[in-house]
């Protein structure tokens, strides 16, 4: 190769072509292209997946707002991708509603909404100002005039009751959506308006002995006599009597009051003082007295067995001023004697030991009784003199002395016949351990009865019980009646006994036995003449006591009864009792008539059979020591249970029919009365 053919190469600058610059420009359109194709995409994608939703409201234009995965309004409803959206609804005046709902893939989906009214508010008054009570739908809500708040929207029954009006009724709708109404009620008067002041203002008025409102007033009265009366403290009460009719415009003006007169209020040691006013009585301390003007008058203090005392004042009017005073007693001395040495004395119901003493003792009336068992009481009133002795002599007869005129037999207002007996001699009552049937309960003691005394000869009956309560019913035992007149009452209890006794009393004249409260018996004083139960004693005595002794059973010391001799439960009563006394027939499967069967050694109808009965005793087993006499035992003082002594119908075993059988109850019973005693002197 030759040199000459050998050059150099020189550097060119670079110089790029068209397609170069444009490749290094950004291409926007490629950009616009391809996001109009992903929206287009998105959107058939929306289409293709959407839902339609319908929210309904009531009321219509409530305010819908739709919260969740996706979802565009499309008219009257909305298209949602399926999943969990929260539906918010609101309208001003209701409670709006928030839900969380499901949007499923269902093609149509409806969700339907109804906004409840807001709570309103509610006034009520009166045109007059009246303040009658307000009921809603029969609930006393208050009284006019009435604020109700919180007050559910709908119609309500009301009604108004205010004295002196006519009852106000009628519906009441209530709008609710947060609002306040006011209603203003007229009412119409049932009388006549009536307004009064007084000088001074503030005096309480009153209508009839009604306070009604205090001065100045105005209301409604009722028609008819109206008392009206002014009272304020310190001024003379002010009096008026109107006649009152319907629509009447009554204006009495301003009533001027009078200033009081002063008073004094009097209280004394002892309480219980009489008071008397320039010589006129006005009642017992404590005591407040008016006194009739504001001059100087004479106050006098005076009670039994206490010193007189006398005051001279005046009081101001308007004005009370008080007087306490302290009595001093005044005493005098009461000699007592007696032809019976150990005779206790006993004064005011209080003991003061025995006769044949001199006793001091407050210048006032004294009720004094002197007693010792055995004898008739002697009772009498003393009223001892200051200064002065006095003498109370009692002269003490026996009881059997006294008796002696006493009629065998005696009938009452009712006509219920009544025996005398006169016990005379101890007896046993009880049984002795070794009797067959004995129970525990029926332990021997000596007895002695000190006074004769009468005893009901039948068991009261049904007749005779229902003059005192007359709704009593004896009751039923399956087909059978034990209502019968003349049969004996039952299913009684130990009160309603006890009450007969005191109305029997009543209507005899005599002193009641029994204090009753409220139907109960709270206690009871066995000296008193009147009608009570008999005691257990007595009942002992008069059941089993005859010359021979103490008898066993009513028919005699054999266990088994004789021919009609008394209504227990025999073959005539298996229908109704499961053990009964074979080989013994009475008649009657219930009770029977009284006085049916063969009377006692006394001339008693039905001791033993017919009805059980009660006795006053309280029920106790009393264990005393042997050789010690029980003179008028009455039992315990209190207790559940009294005693009930002899059988009834119900009755056939050995232990019940004898005559020692000792029950006791607080219950009534179909087969439990009783008769009634009273003391012979």
């Amino acid at each position: 190769m030759s040199s000459s053919s050998i050059r150099p190469l020189t550097p060119t600058p670079f110089e790029p072509t068209s397609i170069d610059r444009f490749a290094d420009t950004p291409n926007y359109s490629r950009y616009f292209v391809g996001f109009a194709i992903a929206l287009v995409v998105s959107i058939l994608l929306f289409i293709l997946l959407a839902r339609s939703v319908y929210i309904d409201v009531e009321p219509i234009d409530g305010v819908v707002q739709l919260d969740g995965v996706f979802s565009i309004p499309v008219g009257e409803r909305y298209l949602a991708i399926p999943g969990s959206y929260r539906i918010g609804v609101s309208k001003e005046g209701y409670v709006g509603a928030d839900d969380e709902v499901d949007v499923s893939w269902e093609g149509v989906q409806n969700f339907h909404y109804r906004l409840e009214k807001l709570p309103g508010s509610l006034s009520l008054s009166a045109t007059d100002g009246a303040h009658g009570l307000v009921y809603l739908d029969g609930r006393l809500r208050g009284r006019l005039p009435l604020q109700i708040d919180e007050l559910a929207a709908g119609t309500y029954r009301l009604r108004v009751d205010a004295d002196g009006y006519l009852p106000l009724n009628q519906e009441l709708l209530i709008e609710g959506l947060g609002k306040q109404q006011d209603v203003e009620l007229t009412l119409i008067a049932n009388g006549a308006y009536l307004s009064v002041e007084s000088s001074p203002a503030g005096a309480t008025f009153s209508v009839n002995g009604k306070a009604v409102g205090n001065t100045p007033f105005k209301g409604v009265i009722s028609p008819g006599s109206a008392a009206l009366k002014l009272i304020h403290k310190g001024y003379q009460p002010w009096d008026d009597l109107v006649i009152v009719k319907i629509g009447d415009d009554i204006n009495l003006g301003e009533v001027t009051l009078l200033p009081a007169p002063g008073e004094l209020e009097v209280r004394s040691t002892p309480s219980g003082a009489a008071v008397t006013l320039n010589d006129e009585y006005r009642g017992t301390t404590p005591l407040t007295v008016t006194m009739p003007d504001d001059s100087e008058h004479q106050i006098e203090i005076y009670k039994d067995g206490y010193q007189r005392l006398v005051r001279r004042m005046s009081i101001a009017k308007q004005s009370t001023e008080r007087m306490d005073v302290e009595l001093a007693r005044s005493l005098g001395a009461v000699a007592f004697e007696s032809n019976i040495e150990d005779a206790a004395i006993i004064i005011d119901q209080r003991p003061f030991g025995k006769v044949n003493q001199t006793i001091t003792l407050p210048t006032r009336a004294h009720q004094v009784l002197i007693r010792k068992s055995g004898y008739r009481d002697f009772t009498g009133t003393v009223t001892p003199r200051a200064g002065v002795e006095q003498l109370v002599r009692a002269e003490l007869i026996s009881l059997l002395e006294a008796a002696s005129p006493l009629a065998l037999v005696t009938k009452n207002s009712i006509g219920m016949q009544l025996k005398l007996l006169r016990p005379t001699n101890t007896f046993q009552m009880g049984a002795p351990r070794r009797e067959q049937g004995r129970q525990a309960n029926e332990v021997e003691r000596t007895i002695k009865l000190s006074r004769p005394f009468y005893i009901s000869t039948h068991e009261v009956t049904n007749t005779e019980f229902k003059q005192y309560l007359v709704q009593h019913s004896s009751g039923r035992v399956g087909d059978q009646s034990l209502d019968q007149t003349s049969h004996p009452v039952v299913n009684v209890s130990w009160d309603q006994a006890a009450g007969f006794c005191n109305w029997l009393s009543r209507r005899d004249g005599l002193e009641l036995v029994y204090e009753i409260s409220n139907g109960v018996v709270a206690s009871s004083k066995l000296e008193a003449n009147g009608y009570r139960l008999p005691t257990e004693a007595e009942w002992a005595f008069a059941a089993r006591f005859s010359d021979q002794g103490m008898q066993r059973y009513t028919w005699g010391d054999s266990p088994a009864p004789s021919a009609d001799s008394a209504n227990i439960a025999d073959e005539s009563a298996i229908k109704f009792i499961a053990l009964i006394y074979k080989d013994y027939r009475d008649s009657f499967s219930l009770t029977a008539p009284v006085g049916s069967f063969t009377p006692n050694q006394h001339g008693l109808f039905d001791i033993s059979g017919n009805a059980s009965e009660w006795v006053h005793d309280f029920y106790e087993v009393k264990v005393i020591a042997p050789g010690v006499v029980e003179t008028d035992p009455a039992g315990a003082e209190r207790g559940r249970y009294h005693v009930v002594r002899g059988s009834g119908w119900k009755h056939s075993g050995l232990t019940e029919l004898r005559l020692s059988f000792r029950d006791y109850s607080d219950t009534p019973r179909n087969d439990l009365g009783f008769r009634v005693v009273k003391w012979a002197n």
